[in-house]
């Protein structure tokens, strides 16, 4: 047997390999046949779901900042009252919100029977005097009334002259009798019968007269009426507010706004509400002053006037989270010195008054 010595080891002539072992046997490849049919490595995917979450991320970040609030800073409408504007007094005063109004109240004016409006004779913010006509009402009905009411009157009239003639006749008849029965020339039943004649012509006349003066009283109501439908001023004064209209239907009773308006505005009042928690450190006399509402820097001077000595329920909010509903205030009202500013009723202004110690207070 032919060998051949190799680097690796021992060939036989025949190609075969000796078992032996002193024989190393080289590694097979891994891969057998052509290069085509090698397998290729898998291919990666290209990540498609976390762009589209990325995507959607960053599109609700950018609507969220555009879609958030803006808040510009502005000046606020009136300058709030500040420490220069506050006097070491007021520091201790107390603090309450009042109203403007007339100094004879605000009279809210209504009518005695409903009916159409035929006439207004003032008007907002005129003045007006007292018994002045204001507006008037539909009066055909009490004019056609008051004509039958008239023509009952002259018939009842008409009657008492027949009465008074029916009981002249009765009265010459019986005194006729009466001497015709001294002289025994009629019997006594006939004179009693004039006398009694006499008496129901009285009566019939009585009676006539009392229908007299029945008419007259219809006649004088009925006129009456005609002038309730036509609205007179109370007082001399200011028309304060008119919701009165040509062709308007106005309803009797307390209304929840009223026809008309009046006061008299020289000078005028403000009706003051004290909480209760601070009603006892004001006492009568106290001096006072007010601001209105966007002007805290001109002061106005108030006179005390009196207390309304019922405590009420706080009709007036303000609006604060931190008021109660269930407050009572007492109210008193205040003379309006004279003011360079303008006034109207009805305007809120801030009251400051003057804080005065009880007796025997420490």
């Amino acid at each position: 047997m032919n060998t051949e010595n190799d680097q690796n080891g021992v060939i036989t002539s025949n190609g075969s390999v000796p078992l032996t072992s002193d024989v190393v046997v080289a590694p097979e490849s891994p891969y057998l046949g052509t290069k085509s049919q090698i397998p290729k490595p898998p291919k990666r995917k290209f990540p498609i779901l976390p762009l589209f979450a990325l995507i959607a991320f960053l599109f609700s970040v950018v609507s969220v900042w555009r879609l958030r609030p803006i808040r510009n800073m502005a000046e606020p409408p009136a300058r709030p009252p500040s420490p220069a504007l506050i006097t070491a007094s007021q520091l201790n005063d107390v603090a309450a919100v009042g109203l403007i109004e007339a100094n004879t109240e605000n009279i809210a004016l209504s009518v005695p029977v409903g009916g159409w409006v035929t006439a207004v004779y003032a008007h907002a913010g005129e003045k007006v005097q007292a018994g002045q006509k204001l507006f008037s009402l539909d009066d055909r009905a009490l004019q056609a009334e008051l004509r039958t009411r008239r023509a009952q009157l002259m018939q009842a009239r008409a009657k008492v002259a027949t009465a008074e003639s029916d009981f002249s006749d009765a009265e010459l008849l019986n005194r006729e009798a009466a001497r015709l029965s001294r002289s025994a020339v009629i019997s006594r039943e006939e004179a009693q019968r004039k006398q009694i004649a006499q008496d129901g012509a009285r009566s019939r006349l009585e009676e006539a007269k009392a229908a007299v003066e029945l008419a007259e009283a219809q006649v004088q109501q009925t006129e009456v009426d005609i002038e309730r439908v036509t609205v007179r001023s109370p007082i001399a004064g200011d028309v304060l507010q008119s919701d009165v209209r040509v062709g308007q239907y106005a309803e009797t009773g307390q209304l929840e706004k009223a026809l008309m308006i009046l006061g008299n505005v020289e000078p005028m009042n403000a009706r003051v509400d004290i909480d209760e928690q601070d009603a006892w450190r004001v006492r009568e006399g106290a001096s006072a002053t007010a601001t209105v509402r966007g002007n805290s820097e001109q002061r106005i001077n108030l006179t005390f006037v009196r207390f309304e000595p019922y405590v009420l329920p706080k009709k007036s909010l303000t609006g604060n989270s931190t008021e109660r509903t269930d407050t009572r205030v007492l109210q008193a009202i205040f003379r309006i010195q004279s003011s360079r500013m303008p006034l109207f009723v009805g305007q809120q202004i801030d009251v400051f008054i003057e804080k005065t110690e009880a007796p025997g207070s420490i």
